[in-house]
């Protein structure tokens, strides 16, 4: 009996596909092994002219976007930090007039700059702010400023007191709608006064001659309200016993009179300004380096307290009564 064999059918070829009959089903071709995908060619350099511009369109675009930032700050953010200092400020004036502790609310010179000195109302604008001792336009940033080298709201003579119109809460941003009668209350650690509303002068008329020995407080803020030239004033008198003063008051400096910038704030603006160009560095090696999140919850609590330093440094050079 024999067998037959049958011859293992040919193995095709890559060409045999070219050369296959028509009709006939295609045949695979086997995979190659050991080839590599094509590099792509390297991208031409960029040349000197190029990164020059691209770089300063990107310094261009930071600052842009720092001076938007800074905008906001003033008018949203500024705001929200003043309200936050005057909560923190009625508390430790509360507890001076109740003469908790060893602290008592200052009443005669010596006064530290930056302690609360006094409590406005004025019910007319529903404005109740604690006033602190000094007018700088750092001193504003916290509420009301007195002027130290007046009488505290209440004693003999006349009282002045600042306050902002447009930026860190505008204590004073509605003070022009005050008029002749309304009333004013203040708080130190002498008592409680209250004044009368004679007269809501702008700046650039000449004030009411004062006569005979009348004691007022005085309120004084910004005219116009974004671009300030000149200053509105506010004259109210003493309806109620005024209170003795004692000792002598000092001298007050340049930056503590009406629309004056803090020119001391400008080494501090200077220094937070290289802080956050080393910030800035760091935070790019990060994003480089770590992968985004990471970089992300690093670098953005530094950056964002650098900014918040350099912001608030910028805003006491401008005029303290904006």
């Amino acid at each position: 009996m024999s067998v037959t064999t049958q011859a293992p059918a040919p193995v095709p070829t890559p060409g045999a596909l070219a050369t296959a009959a028509p009709g006939a089903a295609p045949t695979a071709a086997p995979p190659s092994r050991g080839r590599r995908p094509q590099r792509q060619p390297p991208r031409p350099p960029v040349g000197g002219r190029a990164v020059i511009v691209i770089a300063v369109g990107r310094v261009l675009i930071t600052l842009a976007v720092l001076m938007l930032g800074f905008v906001g700050y003033l008018l949203v953010v500024s705001g929200l930090q003043e309200a936050r200092t005057q909560d923190n400020l009625y508390k430790t004036f509360r507890g001076q007039l109740a003469q908790v502790g060893d602290e008592v609310a200052p009443v005669a010179p010596p006064i530290t700059p930056g302690v609360p000195v006094a409590i406005i109302e004025i019910p007319r604008l529903k404005v109740r702010q604690v006033v602190v001792e000094g007018t700088t336009s750092g001193a504003l940033t916290r509420g009301l400023g007195h002027r130290r080298d007046t009488p505290l709201p209440g004693q003999a003579g006349t009282a002045v007191v600042y306050g902002r119109r447009t930026t860190f809460g505008a204590p004073f941003g509605m003070l022009d709608k005050l008029r002749t009668g309304d009333q004013i209350i203040a708080t130190t650690g002498l008592g409680i006064s209250k004044f009368t509303v004679v007269e809501v002068r702008d700046g650039r008329t000449p004030p009411t001659p004062v006569t005979g020995s009348v004691h007022r407080i005085t309120l004084v803020t910004s005219a116009p309200a974004v671009s300030p030239t000149h200053t509105l004033t506010v004259t109210a008198n003493l309806t109620t016993a005024a209170m003795p003063s004692a000792g002598t008051r000092p001298a007050i400096y340049a930056d503590e009179r009406s629309l004056a910038g803090e020119p001391a704030a400008a080494l501090a603006l200077l220094l937070w300004a290289q802080v956050l160009l080393v910030a800035v560095v760091f935070a790019t090696w990060l994003f480089h380096r770590w992968e985004t999140p990471s970089a992300y919850l690093l670098s953005a609590p530094v950056l964002v307290a650098v900014v918040w330093n350099v912001y608030e440094s910028l805003a006491r050079l401008l005029p303290n009564l904006l």
